[in-house]
């Protein structure tokens, strides 16, 4: 045999033997699930450590039936996580000064109100049967909510006064679009088709005293209120094509804050000045966050970590975020992937100081998409829906 022969033999032995320590480097997935380099090269990654996966066992305290706790509940890490419903529900809610979350049934429409940690009654404040309600949302102090519902096909949205044991009620115009209540409760504002154009309308919550504010011939604006006089419309939000963020006054004014960035998505925080916003290139890929402000909208701040904006809350500081991370961003098309239903998230969730950076692990446990994440007043409970079943859950800290 050559020596030619024998060196060319040798080096082909050498990478037969180094091909499956090369695959575990490019491919294999760590501890914190990131996939390897090309995993986290190509947006595998969220930004955060996300934890170890590790199966219910030593950490993990079951203490279902004990004191009152309903089943399912569970005691770890100075936290309890406790499932507050098994039904599917939308349109929860916690009023001022009280230890109860409000929240609807999607299948009958009834509203029930169940404490805070699950222990004690869970009571039902009305009877008024809705079948296939799709969202709710409620006035500042919780004694009006106006329900998105299905009725043969077609959406109609009904705005309920709840006083003591009674219910009141009326439709709204056929074909409005999203409403949103003003911050002070005596005002809701929506988009209605009148002949070729759009015009944003105000009124009282029971329909009455409407004004025309503005007039587009865009027909898909998301509309929510900043202020009691500023609020914000938001074309509809898409992978495949750029959206839209503007600012409207009541008195017409209308504002382009952010434009043309595909997979927008917006969440205002509680201090009207600040706003987190999401964008995706590539059809769908590479969700990056940022914050802006009210008066400089073009001075964005990029942020390290990656979720979508429907996966957080503010805090009452407005430096700090309740997020959801999720453990492993798929390689699909968002947010429209994840809003069809096509993939879900197994999420982590965090406390973020956007200001400082600091970052704190509140909850680490499989099987949970949060979406509709809102705090107790004192911030010592975070309520979550859990998109895979839409069932609703607490989670109480520092116990």
């Amino acid at each position: 045999m050559s020596r030619k022969t024998k060196i060319f033999i040798t080096i082909v032995i050498i990478i037969i033997l180094a091909i499956p320590g090369l695959w575990w480097l490019l491919f294999a997935e760590d501890k914190t699930g990131e996939k390897g380099f090309f995993g986290g090269f190509f947006g595998g990654g969220t930004g955060l450590p996300q934890g170890e996966e590790t199966e219910k066992s030593g950490g993990d305290v079951s203490i279902e039936g004990e004191n009152g706790f309903p089943e399912g509940t569970i005691q770890k890490d100075g936290i309890l996580l406790i499932p507050l419903t098994k039904e599917a529900v939308t349109g929860a809610v916690t009023a001022k000064g009280e230890q109860k979350v409000k929240y609807f049934r999607r299948d009958t429409g009834h509203l029930y109100e169940i404490p805070f940690d699950g222990r004690g009654e869970t009571v039902r404040l009305s009877n008024l049967t809705m079948p296939g309600v799709l969202d709710a949302v409620w006035n500042s102090d919780k004694s009006r909510a106006i329900i998105s519902f299905l009725d043969k096909n077609e959406l109609k949205r009904f705005s309920t006064l709840y006083v003591g044991t009674s219910t009141e009620g009326v439709f709204l115009d056929n074909g409005a679009g999203n409403i949103a209540f003003a911050p002070a409760g005596d005002k809701i504002g929506y988009f209605l088709r009148t002949g070729t154009s759009y015009s944003f309308i105000t009124s009282s919550p029971d329909g009455k005293n409407k004004k025309s504010v503005y007039s587009t011939a865009v027909p898909d604006f998301e509309v929510s209120w900043i202020s009691n006089q500023l609020l914000s419309l938001k074309t509809k939000s898409s992978a495949f094509a750029p959206s839209a963020l503007a600012t409207l006054s009541t008195s017409g004014v209308f504002t382009i804050m952010v434009s043309e960035k595909n997979g927008l998505d917006v969440l205002w925080s509680p201090d009207q000045n600040t706003f987190l916003y999401s964008e995706t290139k590539r059809e769908g890929r590479d969700l990056a966050l940022f914050l802006a402000t009210l008066a400089k909208p073009k001075e964005a701040k990029a942020l390290s970590f990656k979720t979508l904006p429907e996966k957080c809350a503010w805090s009452l500081n407005p430096a700090v975020l309740y997020c959801a991370i999720p453990r492993d961003l798929e390689r699909s098309t968002l947010p429209d992937s994840w809003w069809r239903g096509d993939i879900s998230f197994e999420d982590v969730l965090w406390k973020i100081n956007t200001a400082t950076g600091e970052t704190s692990l509140l909850l680490d446990e499989p099987g949970f998409d949060m979406i509709n994440l809102f705090t107790s007043r004192d911030e010592n409970y975070i309520f979550f829906i859990n998109k895979k079943d839409s069932a609703l859950w607490s989670l109480k800290l520092n116990i």
